[in-house]
């Protein structure tokens, strides 16, 4: 398949709002994404010291470039640049080498989606999120590529997975607009950031937890990502028993299961990752820290909801009659 990894040449562009981003700019943009949006899961693909060096060096891939610069000032509410500008110089260029896929290529495009959706262009983010897609396929991101060296691995494994992240804003339970169907995945859980920036090789775990993992070398990003995993499974599951295609005879013992899978994944966390007010404050990432446990109550939330009478996405009132009363009783007070 495609593997092209090689930046584009050339560093010089005669576009609208381009002799805005001079190198000053763009250094300054990289290493506020690095401060500001690299905490966030969805933005933590980026090698930090090789995208710094490249842009000190001006020999940054001009889509990314571009890229970065634009959902850094988005972000950030600079509103005296020309993010707009720079958004739609990275798209025009990534579909003008449609049909030279590249590494550099999909982290600008990924870049660029979430610009589009960030900035209320959902449909052009939802077409250019299928493209992303396509170009993740091409390149077998949802391999090992056990040969290459440790960082060029777990950058591509840190593309993919932020890939499959957007799959939050399009798929919602439904499985026919799913990116990143999880049994095409065959990937290893992204490592600690510590490990990462050293490139230290390590193994850390797949998506289903496995006695085997190493659980100190997942770190947040990688528990996050396992959250995610089970919060989709509740949607889907709440949009079955809402079309009716649960038995109420299941359901009891189906939620006790996403109970005990939700309880496993919080106890398995480090000693530094479980939650307190201590670990909050002396966390290297407590923006990741609170989505991860943000998140574990949110799934509490999506899989109790359908039980509550008069609420509108509750499961239809015929079914909910037909359950037992305790577990209703026991959902509601939960």
């Amino acid at each position: 398949m495609i593997d092209n990894e090689s930046p584009s040449s050339g560093t010089t562009e005669n576009t609208p709002g381009a002799s805005l981003l001079d190198l000053s700019t763009v250094v300054g943009l990289v290493e506020d994404y690095f401060d500001y949006l690299y905490p966030l899961p969805s933005f933590a693909f980026l090698h930090k010291p090789t995208v710094i060096r490249r842009c000190q060096d001006d020999t940054i891939n001009k889509p990314l470039k571009f890229a970065i610069c634009a959902i850094t000032s988005l972000h950030l509410q600079r509103t005296s640049l020309c993010h707009h500008l720079w958004a739609q110089q990275a798209e025009q260029l990534l579909l003008q080498q449609i049909s030279r896929p590249s590494i550099f290529h999909l982290q600008a495009l990924l870049l660029v989606v979430r610009y589009r959706i960030e900035s209320g262009e959902f449909p052009t983010a939802f077409m250019l999120a299928g493209l992303a897609a396509r170009t993740a396929v091409a390149l077998r991101l949802n391999y090992e590529r056990s040969e290459l060296a440790f960082v060029a691995q777990e950058a591509r494994r840190r593309l993919f997975w932020a890939l499959y992240l957007l799959d939050d804003y399009f798929c919602v339970g439904l499985r026919e607009f799913e990116l990143c169907p999880e049994e095409t995945i065959h990937l290893q859980l992204p490592c600690r950031e510590e490990i990462f920036a050293t490139g230290q090789p390590c193994q850390t775990g797949m998506l289903r937890p496995r006695a085997s993992d190493n659980v100190a070398a997942i770190g947040l990003r990688g528990a996050f990502l396992r959250l995610t995993s089970e919060r989709r499974a509740i949607m889907r599951f709440n949009r079955r028993v809402g079309l009716g295609e649960v038995s109420s005879s299941t359901i009891g013992g189906r939620i006790r299961q996403f109970e005990r899978d939700l309880a496993g994944l919080l106890s398995s966390l480090i000693p530094g990752h479980q939650y307190s007010v201590t670990n909050l404050v002396s966390s290297e990432l407590p923006a990741q820290f609170a989505m991860l446990h943000m998140s574990y109550h949110q799934c509490h939330c999506d899989l109790y909801r359908m039980f509550l009478n008069g609420y509108s996405e509750a499961a239809p009132s015929k079914l909910l009659a037909s359950i037992r009363t305790q577990d209703r009783i026991s959902s509601e007070s939960d």
